[in-house]
């Protein structure tokens, strides 16, 4: 179905949180949209120049008309037109099935009556006509029979699809996954060999209450790592999906804000993926994307992050979607600078840079599951234990620190002079715990990439 969206009538323009395609007709008061008559735009696939504002790293809404049906494509605008196209679902079934049932049934009752008629009611009686015509007439009772069964397994199909309010269907190499009715679960629908039937087992289920209250979008990353994120509530959580190897890993990102969208763009090397946030600090809604994973040489771990590259500067201006939030700032020639308020869109460093990346800091956090280590007579679960050294396995890392209800700065060998990638071996103490853990973060802009976790040492006791 194709939707053509104009501007509202009314002066006063309204803010609708979730329309991500709203997010494609954001443009500055004043100015006009140039043509956008293909797929991201002109040919070279970017933007109108007259689509971004100047030097604040955000866009505006313009206007905001609601879009029916369940999808949209990528809009066309052209002489002042906006065209997107949208799917309706319908709940009814096809009317070749129905209408094969009838068929079938009509065929069944009239070969029932002209066997009554030729056998019973017939003046001259043959056996073998008898015989010819009833082997005839069961033939066509199991057809029939079998037709009926068919079409009655595809029509309960086809309704199950129909009403099953799938959020999307996403196509992997070996799978497809999909969201279901009821927004909760993530499955996983494949082939199965050993009982010849389709199976859609949970993907949520080491972890249920990931996708909670519900799921409101749910888009796919193919590159670098085939990574699914989904929108619920104001949060995103991903699917780190791999089934050849058995990875199903889920995180949570939060946000100084709210996510009301998602969407992926395919790329060269990575797949972009694009948000639409709403943040307290402002009155409209953030476009913002995420960086490239392949992040070495091009440091960025803030959110709603801006650039500066140039002449040396100890102010930085352009912030003003970040007005009255503390920032972090990094710098590729001094590592982490600190953290600065912005005031009048801008703010002031210590120190001179010709290069920084500025935005809203945040902590990553991995915390293990309990840890459970060998004891005198088997695992040691139902004991008190005290762990007293870890090793952890680092990749390209710098700053984060390890520990339990007390943490610790991560050491790192002085020669070090980059980012790190090797073993840290460090002590700790967590205090005799039944159930104790490993929680490991990082409130810096900095990388911290973790690949194991060791337990090297630790204390047993039987005592509660």
């Amino acid at each position: 179905m194709g939707t053509v969206l104009r501007p509202p009538p009314k002066s006063a323009y309204l803010l609708t949180a979730g329309l991500l395609t709203a997010a494609l007709v954001l443009v500055q008061p004043g100015t006009a949209l140039a043509e956008w008559p293909v797929f991201r735009g002109d040919s070279t696939g970017s933007a109108p120049p007259t689509a971004a504002s100047e030097g604040t790293g955000h866009l505006r809404i313009k206007w905001v008309v609601p879009i029916p049906g369940t999808g949209h494509s990528t809009p066309v605008f052209s002489d002042g037109i906006l065209y997107v196209t949208t799917a309706r679902k319908s709940a009814g079934t096809s009317w070749l099935l129905d209408g094969g049932l009838w068929l079938y049934a009509a065929a069944a009752s009239g070969m029932m009556l002209l066997f009554l008629r030729t056998v019973i009611l017939s003046d001259a009686f043959h056996p073998g006509a008898v015989f010819w015509q009833g082997l005839v007439f069961l033939v066509l009772l199991l057809l029939a029979t079998f037709g009926f069964h068919l079409l009655g397994c595809q029509r309960d199909s086809i309704r199950r699809w129909v009403y099953s309010d799938v959020v999307t269907v996403v196509s992997l190499l070996c799978a497809q996954l999909l969201v279901d009715r009821n927004r909760r679960k993530v499955r996983d629908l494949n082939y199965d060999v050993a009982t010849d039937d389709m199976v859609s087992p949970d993907l949520t289920i080491f972890s249920d209450d990931i996708s909670e209250p519900n799921i409101q979008e749910m888009a796919w990353q193919k590159r670098p790592d085939e990574i699914g994120w989904f929108v619920k509530d104001s949060n995103i959580v991903t699917l780190t999906y791999n089934p050849r190897q058995g990875v199903a890993a889920w995180t949570e990102i939060a946000t100084d804000g709210n996510y009301v969208s998602v969407c992926v763009i395919p790329g060269v090397d990575e797949d972009e993926v694009w948000v639409a946030v709403e943040r307290d600090c402002n009155d409209y809604i953030m476009i913002e994307k995420f960086h490239k994973q392949n992040w070495i040489d091009d440091v960025w771990f803030v959110d709603s992050g801006l650039e500066y590259s140039g002449d040396p500067a100890a102010t930085l201006t352009g912030l003003g979607h970040l007005e009255g939030k503390s920032v972090q700032v990094y710098s590729d020639a001094n590592g982490y600078i600190g953290d600065f308020t912005v005031s009048s869109g801008s703010i002031t460093l210590d120190s001179t840079e010709t290069q920084a990346v500025v935005g809203l800091g945040y902590t990553a956090t991995i915390k293990t599951m309990p840890i459970e280590v060998a004891g005198p007579l088997g695992p040691s679960v139902g004991m008190t234990k005290n762990l007293r050294q870890i090793t952890l396995c680092l990749y390209e890392s710098e700053g984060g620190r390890y520990g339990y209800d007390t943490m610790y700065d991560i050491k790192y060998p002085s020669y070090t002079t980059d980012f790190f990638t090797g073993l840290a071996r460090h002590g700790m103490d967590t205090g005799y715990q039944m159930e104790v853990y490993v929680i490991i973060d990082q409130n810096e802009p900095l990388p911290l990439g973790v690949t194991g976790i060791a337990i090297n040492k630790y204390e047993l006791s039987t005592d509660f």
